[in-house]
């Protein structure tokens, strides 16, 4: 036996109607106010991003990834940075692994230490 209360129901025309038990949606279609913050540039100089939702002028994160693998290789133990947070001490890999960019700072390392032990392997043969 079928439940016809979950068939829809024809009129005269045999056009399909929808039963009338539930109410009818409504869409509201009136404007929504968002509020951006926008924040200076994360590498420190101070110009603004060109999108709202940006951390960074265009290339000024490759500028800022290089100068923390370089203070990384260097040996810099504390960086300061000054942020919405406050003022914080931090290591380079510290602040890389912050950005997701520890990565970077690990690669560097391990080729220095490659072109380090060519070097020295180069300069052993020399003397040889």
């Amino acid at each position: 036996m079928t439940d016809i209360s979950t068939q829809p129901q024809t009129d005269t025309n045999d056009t399909p109607t929808i039963p009338n038990d539930t109410p009818d949606m409504i869409l509201d279609l009136s404007p929504v106010t968002v509020t951006v913050t926008r924040t200076p540039c994360a590498c420190g100089c101070g110009e603004m991003p060109q999108r709202p939702t940006a951390r960074f002028v265009p290339g000024h994160d490759a500028k800022l990834k290089s100068m923390l693998i370089k203070a990384h290789l260097d040996g810099v133990q504390v960086i300061q940075l000054t942020d919405k947070a406050g003022t914080r001490d931090l290591s380079p890999l510290e602040l890389a692994t912050e950005l997701d960019w520890d990565g970077f700072l690990l690669v560097a390392e391990r080729k220095r230490d490659r072109e380090v032990a060519a070097r020295e392997a180069r300069k052993a043969e020399k003397s040889a």
